[in-house]
């Protein structure tokens, strides 16, 4: 099953809701990742797969899966591309906390 960013963040405990700004960064970075992997095996297709239908090597996708390197916007642009898939932003429903 795939889950949307909010879907993933409403999953959180209590404490982990309370971050700051970076830290929100750095868990928003998480979410979308562990989407992308999400994705890809909903897809069926192996890092070597999606790697060469995006123009990366496998182990840049090894790598952003197992979140030891922050992919830049193209990059992940073009990952998404690949798949069919865009990346869109929405304005939380929620509260931040500060």
């Amino acid at each position: 099953m795939v889950m949307t960013l909010d879907e993933r963040q409403d999953e959180r405990r209590p404490e982990e809701k309370r971050r700051s700004k970076s830290q929100c960064g750095d868990e928003n970075e998480r979410a979308l990742l562990d989407e992308l992997v999400d994705i890809r095996k909903h897809l069926n297709i192996t890092q070597a797969e999606l790697a060469q239908i995006s123009g990366n090597s496998q182990q840049e996708i090894s790598r952003l899966e197992k979140q030891k390197h922050s992919p830049s916007i193209k990059t992940l642009c073009r990952i998404l591309n690949s798949i069919d898939y865009e990346l869109c932003l929405t304005k939380r429903t929620s509260e931040r906390s500060t």
